[in-house]
């Protein structure tokens, strides 16, 4: 059995974890750290903004898309990748779902990982720090 190892960019990084004893998948968890910089691609704007996040929660605007940070680095052994799904729920719920449907990390990606959110809703979503 292969193993994933990962590194924490940051001491208050969410560990990757499951969530049952059934869990197909690990969950992965916001990592929104007051006065670190996001990445929002604005759908009013129609450009990329970087801001500091002054927060441990983010506002996305209807139909913008973030880089929501991890704050951690996978390190994806050879001959593998690591696949980002979309949850079901935070789509039904808040329409928040990933921009690109499946993210493929593969394993020469080695620079720390960000969960690409768009918001498919007519309304303003809020992610906070530890969210799934």
């Amino acid at each position: 059995m292969t193993q994933l190892l990962f590194y924490k960019t940051n001491a208050k990084a969410h560990t990757p974890k499951f969530a049952t004893a059934g869990s197909a998948c690990f969950d992965l968890s916001a990592s929104l750290i007051p006065d670190s910089e996001v990445t929002v691609y604005s759908y009013e704007e129609g450009k990329t903004i970087q801001l500091v996040n002054k927060f441990s929660a983010l506002t996305i605007a209807p139909f913008d898309r973030v880089l929501i940070p991890t704050n951690l680095i996978l390190d994806i052994p050879d001959g593998f990748s690591v696949r980002l799904h979309p949850r079901s729920g935070l789509a039904l719920k808040n329409g928040l779902t990933l921009a690109n449907s499946e993210g493929v990390i593969d394993s020469d990606y080695i620079d720390p990982l960000f969960v690409m959110l768009y918001n498919i809703s007519g309304t303003a979503q809020q992610v906070s720090d530890g969210d799934r």
